[in-house]
């Protein structure tokens, strides 16, 4: 009897030993054995505005199974100096063909005001440096679930509104159904980035009312801490804010009456330097001890006697 369970303690002890050998290869296997690999191929800032930016991350994921790959879980975070500036996850669909790859979009959006309150002493106008963590979920055979990790690093503007001064608006034709104008205007670039002036918008308002709404046909970089001076075209309808026929006809009548002033003006300006300019001499006083003429005699009269 003592014999017999000395055997089968033998033959336990056989079995534990090869499934511990067997576990040490499996073990050994697995991390010999190719793994899911996933990088960042591009990041792009799409929807700029003065109040947030959306970036989108383009995560290209390597499969190098012979099975395809369910994606389960996308997560990342955005950190800058040692501060967190935003974290959250995404549920992609699909899976990652076998032996094949598969690019996932992941939009991140980031407010401004979030990011100058965590990080002190960034106002609008600057850039802000980053980096983006990410944990692409994988569903693998065998092994089962698995994350992989991977990074990257960039930057990211906060646009501050650039100083824009009016240097002249002249209206080229007006009529009760279209105006068309053209506003010339002095931009100056307060960012610490270039400036793009064919993204920025351009609003006419009247009366508190938008009328008119345009960009710049031609694209034009600024950079930072430069002024340019730009022509802005404008179109608008008059009837769009209430005016009348009889207020577009005083318009013109002011515009004809403004250009005669105008003219007027700059004929006596003329007329005044020609005159200023004359050589003419001026008629000379008669002195007081000078013989006085009677015209009514045509003699010259006599001074009295003393």
């Amino acid at each position: 009897m003592l014999a017999l369970t000395r055997g089968r303690v033998a033959a336990t002890l056989i079995v534990l030993c090869v499934a511990l050998a067997s576990c040490e290869s499996m073990n050994d296997l697995l991390k010999s054995a190719p793994k899911p690999t996933a990088r960042v191929a591009g990041a792009s800032l799409k929807g700029l505005t003065l109040e947030k930016v959306d970036l989108v991350f383009d995560v290209d994921i390597a499969n190098p199974y012979d099975v395809s790959l369910p994606l389960t879980e996308l997560g990342y975070s955005l950190n800058s100096g040692g501060q967190k500036l935003f974290e959250g996850s995404v549920q992609p669909s699909g899976t990652i063909p076998a032996r094949g790859s598969k690019v996932v979009q992941v939009p991140v959006g980031l407010k401004f005001s979030s990011v100058m309150a965590a990080l002190k002493g960034v106002r609008p106008g600057s850039v802000v440096p980053y980096k983006a963590d990410f944990s692409v979920g994988l569903d693998a055979p065998v092994v089962g679930r698995m994350n992989v990790p991977l990074s990257h690093s960039g930057e990211v503007p906060i646009p501050a509104v650039p100083d824009v001064s009016v240097v002249a608006f002249d209206v080229d034709s007006l009529n009760f159904d279209k105006v068309q104008a053209t506003a010339k205007l002095n931009v100056k670039n307060t960012n610490q980035f270039p400036l793009d002036l064919s993204k920025l918008g351009f609003n006419l308002s009247l009366g508190g009312k938008e009328v008119s709404r345009t960009q710049l046909a031609q694209s034009a970089s600024l950079g930072p801490g430069q002024t340019a001076t730009v022509a802005v075209p404008l179109s608008f309808s008059p009837r769009s804010f209430g005016a009348t026929p009889h207020a577009c006809s005083r318009y013109r009548a002011s515009r004809r009456s403004a250009r005669a002033r105008s003219s007027s003006g700059r004929a006596a300006l003329r007329c005044s330097h020609r005159y200023a300019g004359s050589t003419r001499r001026r008629p000379r006083q008669a002195s007081p001890h000078a013989p006085r003429h009677d015209r009514s005699a045509g003699t010259p009269a006599r001074s009295p006697t003393r």
